[in-house]
Parts: C-alpha cells; sequence; structure tokens
C-alpha cells in the first residue's frame, strides 16, 4: 500500500509540473516554437516587424482579408487591407524576383573586381594615370 501512495503522489507531482509548465509558456512561446494555439480562431498574426521601440507594422490575416495594421504607443491603424489571394500573388512575384537576382551574376562584383578596387586605393598599386 505504501508504494501505491508513493507512486500515486509522483504522477500528481509530475501532472502539476506539467500544467505549471503550460501555464509559464504561454501561447507566445508555442507559436514561436511554431505550435498550433487555436486552431479555429479567425484572427492570425502572419508576420510582425518591430520599426523602432513601441512602433511595429503587423499583417493579420483576418478571415477571408488580409490587413496591414501599424501599432503604437496611442494605438492601432490599419494601413491597406487586401485579399488573402493578392497577398500570395505578391509573395509568389517577389520570391520570383529574388530567385533571378540570386541567379543572375553580379557585375563588377567578382573577387577579382573588388580587390582590383582595394588595391587600387594602395598607392602604387593602383592603376596607371
Amino acid at each position: 500500500m505504501d508504494k501505491i501512495r508513493k507512486v500515486t503522489w509522483t504522477l500528481a507531482f509530475i501532472c502539476f509540473f506539467i500544467w505549471a509548465v503550460g501555464k509559464v509558456a504561454g501561447k507566445a512561446t508555442l507559436q514561436k516554437w511554431g505550435l498550433p494555439v487555436d486552431s479555429d480562431s479567425l484572427i492570425e498574426v502572419l508576420e510582425k516587424k518591430r520599426l523602432s521601440p513601441g512602433r511595429s507594422i503587423m499583417l493579420l490575416r483576418v478571415g477571408p482579408k488580409v490587413l496591414a495594421v501599424a501599432a503604437t504607443e496611442s494605438g492601432y491603424t490599419t494601413l491597406t487591407e487586401m485579399d488573402a489571394e493578392a497577398l500570395k500573388q505578391y509573395q509568389d512575384e517577389a520570391s520570383a524576383t529574388a530567385s533571378e537576382e540570386a541567379s543572375a551574376p553580379a557585375s563588377g562584383q567578382t573577387p577579382a573586381d573588388i580587390a582590383k578596387h582595394y588595391l587600387s586605393i594602395i598607392p602604387g598599386l593602383g592603376a596607371k594615370k
């Protein structure tokens, strides 16, 4: 009977510990780790960009709409509203542009060109005039 009591108290302590960690961790930590918090929520924060202390811009999905919202010390202001489809199209175009820029060689930015530029600063090693 003594062993059953010890096992019961140990399980109770483990359950309490898991509950306490869940309360301390909170929803923000779970969202940072990419774990779902409210799967049935109509409001979702897509992205948040901090501009300065106390000022940030957030992209919020509210149902089928996506809102750009400015958050300051004095309150929140809606900057623009778009459809989720328009946001997806913009993201596709931006990723296509980024991949094109990454694949295209940058003119004048080869290691030899960079070395030639910095060596031209040193007297006697630069281009002859």
